[in-house]
C-alpha cells in the first residue's frame, strides 16, 4: 500500500484542500474588518471628547466580540490571545470612566489584530 505512489498523491492532495478549506472559512469568520471599523470609530469618538458615542461604541465592540468568541477562540489559543483579552477589558474600563488612556489600549487591539483575528495566525 505504502509503494503505491498514486495513494501517497491522493492523500496529500486531500490534506491540502482540507487545509485550504479550514483556512478560507475561519477568514471568512473572523470579524476582522468590523473589529478594525469599531475600533477607529471608538477612536475618532475620543478624540472628539464624544464620550457617549464612544460608549455606544464599545457596547458595539463588546456584542462583535461575544457573538465570534468561539470561532477566535478556536483559530487562537496563544499568549497573543490572553493579551487581547486582557487589552479589551482594560478599554471596556478607560472608557467607561472616560479615561484618555482608552486611545492607548486602542492601538494596542489595533495592532494585535493580525495576530488574533487571522486565520490560522502566528504565535
Amino acid at each position: 500500500m505504502f509503494r503505491n505512489m498514486e495513494m501517497r498523491y491522493k492523500i496529500m492532495l486531500t490534506w491540502v484542500l482540507c487545509f485550504l478549506v479550514l483556512w478560507i472559512a475561519f477568514e471568512k469568520a473572523l470579524p476582522k474588518n468590523e473589529f478594525a471599523l469599531c475600533l477607529n470609530n471608538i477612536e475618532k469618538s475620543i478624540n472628539n471628547k464624544n464620550w457617549t458615542e464612544a460608549k455606544k461604541s464599545t457596547e458595539d465592540l463588546k456584542k462583535i466580540y461575544e457573538n465570534n468568541k468561539i470561532i477566535i477562540r478556536t483559530n487562537n489559543a496563544t499568549e497573543a490571545m490572553a493579551t487581547f483579552q486582557n487589552t479589551l477589558g482594560q478599554l471596556y474600563i478607560s472608557v467607561e470612566y472616560e479615561q484618555e488612556a482608552a486611545l492607548e489600549y486602542i492601538g494596542a487591539l489595533k495592532e494585535s489584530l493580525d495576530w488574533v483575528l487571522e486565520g490560522f495566525s502566528a504565535p
